[in-house]
């Protein structure tokens, strides 16, 4: 059937009966998924009847419930316009406090990404956000045996649930299934901010949820975490997912080290960092982000994530769609030249200086770890940076941007930040 933008009837006529379904629309369908800053709403107050999004409600509070298939009757769902008075239109759902009222807003990144890929493809775009904060990757990857644990059909109660394992799969994902998706965006990372293996568990999802939907080569794009103090930081989230976008293939990461930059209030503001130690290499740095987990401008990301989708699933004209990251270094003297890819037209500063944020080290150990020093980079090719500090004669290891609050100014041609990285690991 030809994608024509109108709203069709579908008929299903059965011996002594027949069902009809209006207003369904041929288009792109994508599955919104992750934790509390996928789940993250906004207001639809402008009219997009070219998006369609998945709502659903529910009017008893319980843990989620495990099931063999969909959701069967412990909630409604429902397809709507994008538009104010369809949302408004929809069943009504529990809100906080346990009171039972309409829906009033719909989670920013997947709304934004439909809108988005809708006005870019001149085609309906169908979105499912299906995300629950505070979850772990862990918990949305099947588990063997699950029933024992949580019997199917019963609300899964007490403790962290969105930390454990295969929950998030049996009650939220499975239900979707067998319905048609193009790709999935993805939004977590947070609670796996301790978790030395969530490359592997990242990957086990995405090889899970391909086969479920029976595409090998599904498409997954997600969200770099912003900078943030939770869980002690998201360093080894930047490295788990540069892992994972270089070893899975149909994989990309929309990055977010600038989505600070604009924001109003105090707590959002580009601050400069203040060590408690003189010999902290992060000292007079400008820093961004706090403990809490939830960065502003989701719509930043959710544009970042459309172009990647644009670009690699519906072949649209190549462009910057990939921050720069890490690709080799070699050590020349006492210099380390730096490489890195995805710099399009070439590298640049966003404020025209020296890059910053650049910390080399000789390899002497104090109190156990790696000291570092602050070190002078300069850009000496279209990909290429040299470091170098007179306090190194004899540099091993260089590192960029390596700290939980770290605001950097390396961007590429396209304006897009830099992804931090390290070479002592």
């Amino acid at each position: 059937m030809k994608v024509d933008g109108k709203a069709h009837t579908l008929t299903i006529k059965g011996p002594s009966n027949t069902v009809e379904c209006k207003g369904v629309m041929l288009g792109e369908v994508w599955l919104a998924s992750g934790q509390s800053n996928m789940s993250r709403g906004t207001q639809i107050k402008d009219s997009t009847p070219g998006v369609r999004v998945f709502c659903r409600s529910k009017t008893v509070r319980t843990g989620p419930i495990p099931v063999r298939n969909d959701y069967g009757d412990q909630m409604t769902c429902t397809w709507c316009a994008a538009t104010p008075e369809a949302i408004k239109a929809v069943p009504p759902t529990i809100q906080r406090g346990d009171k039972i009222g309409p829906h009033t807003s719909y989670g920013e990144v997947a709304y934004v990404f439909a809108r988005t890929l809708n006005e870019k493809l001149k085609v309906p775009v169908g979105v499912m956000n299906i995300a629950w904060g505070g979850s772990t990757a862990e918990a949305w990857t099947p588990k063997a045996d699950i029933e024992k644990e949580y019997p199917f059909d019963k609300p899964a109660e007490g403790g962290y649930i969105g930390h454990r394992p295969g929950l998030m799969y049996q009650s939220q994902l499975l239900p979707l299934v067998p319905m048609t998706i193009r790709g999935v965006i993805w939004y977590q990372g947070e609670d796996d901010g301790r978790n030395k293996t969530s490359a592997a568990e990242f990957t086990n999802l995405i090889e899970a949820w391909r086969k479920l939907w029976h595409q090998p080569s599904m498409p997954f794009y997600f969200v770099q975490i912003a900078q943030t103090g939770y869980a002690s930081g998201m360093l080894g989230v930047y490295e788990a997912q540069v892992k994972v976008m270089h070893t899975v293939p149909n994989t990309g990461l929309a990055v977010s080290n600038d989505i600070y930059d604009g924001a109003k209030g105090p707590k959002n503001s580009i601050k400069i960092y203040k060590a408690k130690d003189p010999n902290d290499p992060a000292d007079g740095m400008p820093v961004a982000g706090s403990s809490n987990p939830h960065p502003p401008h989701k719509d930043l990301v959710a544009g970042r994530l459309a172009q990647i989708a644009l670009v690699e699933t519906y072949g649209q004209p190549a462009r910057p769609i990939y921050g720069p990251m890490y690709e080799s270094s070699k050590i020349e003297g006492d210099k380390i030249v730096v490489k890195l890819k995805y710099v399009y037209d070439g590298l640049k500063t966003q404020d025209g200086k020296a890059p910053n944020w650049f910390q080399l080290s000789d390899g002497t150990v104090v109190n156990r770890k790696l000291k570092f020093v602050k070190a002078e980079a300069k850009l000496v090719g279209k990909d290429t940076i040299e470091v170098s500090s007179a306090q190194v004669k004899q540099p091993k290891f260089v590192r960029f941007a390596w700290h939980s609050y770290s605001k950097h100014n390396l961007v590429n041609s396209g304006d897009l930040p830099a992804v931090p990285f390290r070479t002592d690991e």
